[in-house]
């Protein structure tokens, strides 16, 4: 008959193969770091200076703190939909540009990024005029019909009509994601010029 163990013996037993790799840790936490301070000057960019941080780190650890950083702020790059994204969207393209101030083709980029953004909201407003114009006759036949059945002029609201607004969410829907599209693939690029940046 075998030895009986307790939990305590069974457990020592099944981690006692199991290293911890220090450097891992350490580029984990060296990048979490990164990631931390761009939160705070996304939050408040007088409060630091990102590019000021990293120029005081070197070797290994200022590769991954400028990782994190660099993760941050295009996490932090999107589509404008509200006063808060455009905020955010200013701030992520001022960080990435302080962390490689003279890299050309970042700098470009960036300034087409902030065209782009530009682009979408102009867009994004036809997009909703142009679903509202095609339905204005639907919405029209509907008052009409309610109204010959009330006895009484009804006016309706194209943001009342739950068919208006499930067709301007669908074409929405589409437009964000064409848009979407072209943003992931200008952050890849982003990524690769910003971490080339000395």
């Amino acid at each position: 008959m075998g030895e009986i163990k307790s939990a305590w013996e069974i457990a020592q037993e099944k981690i006692k193969n199991i290293s911890v790799d220090k450097e891992s840790l350490e580029e984990q936490e060296n990048v979490v770091s990164g990631k931390k301070l761009v939160s705070r000057f996304l939050d408040d960019p007088e409060s630091v200076s990102p590019a000021e941080e990293l120029k005081a780190l070197s070797g290994r650890k200022r590769t991954q703190v400028k990782r994190g950083m660099i993760e941050t702020f295009l996490a932090n790059l999107a589509l404008p939909l509200s006063e808060v994204a455009k905020t955010r969207n200013d701030r992520a393209i001022k960080g990435l540009l302080s962390l490689a101030p003279g890299v050309k083709p970042l700098q470009h980029l960036l300034g087409q990024i902030a065209q782009f953004f530009a682009d979408y909201e102009g867009e994004r407003g036809r997009v909703e005029e142009a679903v509202t114009a095609q339905y204005a006759p639907r919405l029209k036949q509907k008052a009409e019909a309610l109204a010959k059945q009330l006895g009484t002029r009804v006016e309706l609201h194209a943001m009342q009509d739950p068919e208006y607004v499930a067709l301007l969410r669908k074409n929405l829907a589409a437009f964000d994601d064409r848009y979407g599209q072209a943003l992931r693939e200008a952050k890849r690029e982003i990524e690769r010029l910003a971490q080339q940046a000395p």
